[in-house]
């Protein structure tokens, strides 16, 4: 199967800290083989890597958390590949904390000329020293199906670095200033370069490992640009079914494979949501011919 014949998913994220250790221990693959079972979702995407920038499983390439006791990524794979289920990566592009604080030198920097902290550069080396090769880990080491990658075109700020200057060639303008928009269409442009180019590099690697960069080509990045393998967001947390209305309509609008992923449970709260709740949200992304996900 391929991610444009599937219809349900799944999809599960950590967002893995330092202070996460021992991942693993109470893995239990009774769990995921009733998932695979009972459930029978057509895809479910694992966490790899969260906006922290720690990877949940034991990379070479990049950060870990500390002390894994068993490659739960590996395991995912190995569960999900006998019940035949395509299997993707959660991972975290353009957000990435650990790689601002290794690496500041890859980070945003704001108009207070202060690495951000959060946002990697679209201008400096972090696509290529580590999304890019560790996204090729994923497909070529664990043999995952794909990628959803978040943390993306929302993670897009005003960038005053020194790479993003030279990449400019010109002062960089602040709000408020002449030429400022002029500069905001430059980083639009200049983000679905960053999303062009890793795609087209991990593909290289691995042809068939599809990946979508999270709301684009959407209300919150209305680009034409079809560069990714299809179309996916993770609806609004508050205010769903509002938020889909629209969202859904924009989305179908490009005549591309598409699905969107509703929040299982309440944000800022540990409230799992209604399954009549979960029924009304799935219905505003089925009646328009997307897929449908949930998130736990």
């Amino acid at each position: 199967m391929k991610r444009k014949d599937a219809f349900f998913g799944l999809h599960f994220d950590m967002h893995a800290t330092e202070n996460d250790i021992n991942i693993g221990e109470n893995f239990d693959e009774q769990c995921v083989e009733k998932i695979c079972c009972e459930i029978q979702p057509d895809y479910i995407q694992v966490d790899a890597k969260g906006h922290v920038g720690v990877s949940s499983y034991p990379t070479k390439v990049g950060f870990c958390a500390p002390n894994i006791k068993k490659d739960i990524l590996k395991a995912w794979r190995e569960i999900t590949q006998k019940y035949g289920i395509l299997l993707l990566a959660h991972y975290s592009g353009v957000f990435d904390s650990k790689q601002c604080e290794l690496h500041p030198e890859w980070g945003l920097v704001n108009e207070e000329g202060k690495v951000d902290g959060r946002w990697t550069s679209l201008f400096g080396e972090y696509a290529e020293k580590l999304l890019i090769p560790q996204l090729i880990e994923i497909a070529n080491d664990y043999h995952l199906d794909g990628a959803w990658i978040d943390g993306e075109s929302w993670g897009v700020y005003p960038d005053y670095s020194e790479c993003a200057l030279k990449a400019y060639g010109k002062p960089i303008p602040k709000y408020g200033e002449d030429g400022y928009k002029e500069y905001q269409y430059f980083l639009r442009r200049a983000f679905v370069a960053y999303v062009k180019n890793y795609v087209s590099k991990v593909k290289e690697a691995a042809p068939n490992f599809e990946l979508t960069s999270n709301w684009m080509n959407s209300t919150q990045m209305p680009e034409e640009d079809a560069v990714t393998d299809f179309i996916s967001g993770d609806m609004w947390p508050v205010n769903c079914i509002d938020f889909s209305r629209l969202d859904c309509r924009v989305v179908a609008s490009y005549k591309r494979d598409w699905d969107l992923m509703a929040w299982g449970f309440r944000q800022f709260s540990d409230n799992i949501k209604p399954t009549i709740q979960l029924k009304q949200e799935a219905a505003s992304v089925i009646m328009l011919g997307g897929g449908f996900q949930v998130y736990n």
